[in-house]
């Protein structure tokens, strides 16, 4: 059975066996990839729903004086959006402006974007923003609340598991549970 201890978050709540749970999304950080022209610098990054653990990638792609158009493309490679520098953005589950500088920015300079894999889990919230949206595992056993993080027992891959014994299970949990193989009967 794929088991294995996982970090549940303070203050989650009395939870009963058979919980599904997310993993909270980690620390976000950025970093010129080589040497860019431009010295403009990336605000703050917000996280919402649909951001993805791992490097995203920004890459300028159209010049311009105090300005500038750029695309955004998530871990996966795919492009999440375009946006222009000196406004706000959001795509890919990101949220953030890119500032000019006293270097204007040229076509292929490049930002990475690294959204850290969480070690904190917390019960599935198929309305979250903060990782826990995504269906991770499902608690093995009864866990009390507690006010400090707490080591407990996960399901978190290669398990059949009866959908009725489930709490907090959707068609979103079902199928990112399924990808695990985790399977539903």
């Amino acid at each position: 059975i794929g088991r294995e201890v996982v970090t549940l978050a303070a203050n989650s709540g009395d939870l009963s066996a058979g919980t599904i749970l997310g993993r909270k999304r980690g620390a976000v950080t950025s970093a010129a990839v080589g040497t860019n022209a431009g010295n403009g610098a990336l605000g703050t990054v917000t996280l919402g729903a649909g951001a993805k653990e791992g490097d995203y990638k920004l890459v300028i792609v159209e010049p311009g004086s105090d300005a500038g158009k750029f695309m955004l493309e998530d871990p996966s490679g795919a492009v999440v959006g375009h946006g222009t520098v000196g406004a706000a953005f959001t795509g890919g589950g990101l949220a953030f402006t890119l500032a000019d500088g006293s270097n204007d920015f040229v076509a292929g300079d490049t930002i990475k974007i690294s959204v850290a894999v969480g070690t904190k889990w917390a019960p599935y919230n198929a309305a979250g923003t903060d990782g826990t949206e995504i269906a991770r595992g499902i608690l093995y056993d009864n866990v009390a609340d507690s006010a400090a993080d707490q080591n407990v027992l996960a399901i978190v891959r290669h398990t059949v598991v009866i959908e009725d014994l489930l709490t907090g299970s959707d068609a979103s949990a079902k199928a990112a549970l399924k990808e695990q193989t985790i399977i539903y009967r």
